[in-house]
């Protein structure tokens, strides 16, 4: 979760889709998925898609932030790219979630980042 907070204030990505990777991932350790081995392909995977449905970026810019974010945790680009249609699959092919399952991590992404600081645990209560 570190890496992917630092990976997203380093590389300008919206604190919201660190929120909802942060929630595909979680469902994926409940289902009891992740594993010592793939917590890192998986973890970008999450990223990935969340990106990819939360933000609006060009192609090459999603390639390129998958480039980037497989070297900062530490695997290929091509592990991230192989585990997002399985991490897709154990979603249920739904990625959209409800407010109440994020704003959780969007407050404490806030806070940890010092964007609203503490304020930001009492917007949407």
């Amino acid at each position: 979760k570190e890496i992917l907070l630092d990976f997203a204030l380093d590389n300008d990505c919206e604190l919201s889709t660190v929120a909802i990777a942060y929630v595909f991932f979680e469902k994926l350790v409940f289902q009891h998925i992740v594993t010592k081995e793939n917590r890192r392909a998986f973890g970008g995977a999450c990223f990935s898609l969340a990106t990819k449905f939360n933000e609006f970026k060009p192609k090459a810019s999603v390639v390129l932030m998958i480039e980037n974010l497989a070297k900062a945790l530490g695997i290929e680009p091509e592990k991230i790219c192989d585990s997002e249609l399985k991490v897709y699959l154990q979603l249920g092919f739904k990625l959209l979630i409800d407010e109440q399952e994020y704003m959780p991590h969007f407050r404490a992404i806030c806070e940890k980042a010092q964007i609203l600081g503490p304020e930001a645990t009492r917007l949407h209560n």
